[in-house]
């Protein structure tokens, strides 16, 4: 498995987010330090470490809605089954989801945010387990990290437009905390247009409300 790793130092730096109620068209810059996230690609299995300066960007949130959820069951190209099953009430995030395939042999996490905006949402984990086809000597990603995804929901039938999934995973450290708020999905930093993929195989399924 070709594997691209950057070396560089991470600080360890205590992550103050202030979440507050807005729209999509509202725009509040996030006042912090720059952050690094792994940033690992499913379909060629490539990895680096990528540095965020949240300053730079605006936070773009649609208003929070207490009854989020987030349900997925698909296989990616690179033939990775997911499964997610989030929801989120007034009492909080509940769920867990898992990624299986050629190079995660097996991921599970626990549901830690969702971020919604239209059609697409953020979801992040709290890894509970993790195996890798191949883990290169030096790479950190471990139990405990957070993972972050991207996902979009085109309806419902056989009919309507297939749901999509975007092909590059974040891993960010628990120092960190939870960042669907700042990988928005829509935001071009981290979700590349270019690299949301139709989902493949029998379910073919993504559920966003």
């Amino acid at each position: 498995m070709r594997q691209t790793i950057y070396s560089v130092v991470v600080p360890a730096l205590a992550i103050l987010l202030l979440y507050g109620c807005q729209t999509r068209d509202e725009l509040k810059p996030v006042d912090t330090q720059p952050i690094s996230l792994y940033k690992l690609n499913m379909e060629n299995a490539e990895f680096e470490l990528v540095e965020v300066d949240v300053r730079a960007h605006e936070k773009v949130v649609e208003t929070r809605n207490p009854n989020s959820i987030v349900h997925s069951d698909y296989i990616t190209t690179g033939t990775h089954h997911v499964q997610v099953k989030f929801e989120e009430n007034p009492s909080g995030i509940h769920g867990t989801g898992s990624i299986t395939g050629p190079i995660y042999i097996e991921v599970e996490f626990d549901a830690a945010c969702i971020t919604e905006v239209d059609n697409r949402a953020t979801i992040g984990g709290l890894v509970t387990f993790l195996e890798l086809g191949d883990n290169p000597f030096g790479f950190p990603v471990q139990v405990g990290w957070y993972i972050y995804m991207a996902m979009e929901d085109n309806g419902e039938g056989k009919k309507g437009p297939t749901d999509k999934y975007h092909g590059e995973v974040y891993f960010g450290m628990p120092a960190f905390g939870p960042l669907c708020d700042v990988l928005e999905p829509f935001h071009p930093i981290f979700w590349m247009a270019d690299d949301w993929n139709d989902v493949q195989g029998k379910n073919d399924k993504v559920v966003i409300r």
